[in-house]
């Protein structure tokens, strides 16, 4: 069946868009996407974040010369990070 126009027009829109940050991310490491969402997007998306805070772990880095000799620790000031493990195998907070 044929698409509508208005799709098609979307769509390449949307390769182009992708086409750009790929470069950009190749190039720099990084990207900027002005207005990629909506003021009510980003303040969703900020709820949503606040709400799942409890469940982020703090990073933690490998100290060791071997694989199985050495332990993770949480070094703020070298990894200020935090994660959300979704894999179902690390502790609940």
């Amino acid at each position: 069946s044929k698409q509508k126009p208005d799709v098609q027009k979307r769509r390449r829109a949307a390769k182009a868009l992708a086409q750009e940050v790929a470069q950009r991310l190749g190039r720099h490491g990084w990207a900027v996407l002005d207005n990629l969402l909506t003021a009510e997007e980003v303040d969703a998306a900020r709820r949503e974040l606040l709400e799942m805070e409890p469940h982020f772990h703090a990073s933690e880095i490998w100290v060791g010369k071997q694989a199985a000799v050495g332990a993770q620790v949480t070094m703020p000031d070298i990894r200020g990070d935090k994660i959300l493990w979704m894999c179902g195998h690390h502790p609940q907070r």
